[in-house]
């Protein structure tokens, strides 16, 4: 019973980090749309952030599963280490492999948090630009409307 719980929890490992290395190329592919500043493809980003997600519920699900099972499993595998030995060893070097694909995908995503403030950042100031040439033309405007209105400054008054 404990060596297929054990197997179960290897499984899951795999698949988390098989998940992991998903996000990971996802994450790579959100770093290019901010490279491409204005001509990013919104839809694309969208539909890679709506991934991440689903893919980040899957990764919740799988490490409820884990602990449940190692809860499960924790005092006959500590009693018997020597048996399971073999089992052990091969879920250590995944969780280290998995570990390893976190730190990585950490690392990416607060490059990622820069860009996408310096994106937003440049974003905000085109806005204000934008705003500030549209108050300024409106400005211009009023002024040229009611300029065509003055009234004449100098009468003269011979005929």
């Amino acid at each position: 019973m404990t060596e297929n719980y054990l197997e179960m929890m290897s499984d899951s490992l795999r698949k988390k980090l098989s998940i992991l290395q998903e996000l990971e190329r996802l994450s790579l592919r959100q770093k290019e749309f901010f490279e491409q500043g204005d001509a990013m493809d919104d839809a694309a980003f969208d539909e890679v952030a709506e991934r991440k997600g689903a893919l980040i519920e899957e990764l919740e699900k799988l490490d409820e599963g884990f602990t449940s099972l190692f809860e499960k499993t924790k005092e006959q595998i500590g009693a018997n280490k020597e048996r399971y030995a073999p089992q052990i060893r091969e879920i250590q070097d995944q969780i280290r492999a998995v570990t390893g694909v976190s730190n990585a995908i950490e690392a990416q995503e607060k490059r990622n948090k820069a860009a996408a403030d310096r994106y937003f950042a440049s974003a905000r100031a085109e806005l204000n630009h934008g705003r500030k040439s549209s108050g300024t033309a409106l400005l211009y405007h009023q002024t040229m409307n009611h300029a065509q209105n003055v009234t004449p400054q100098f009468f003269d008054s011979k005929k």
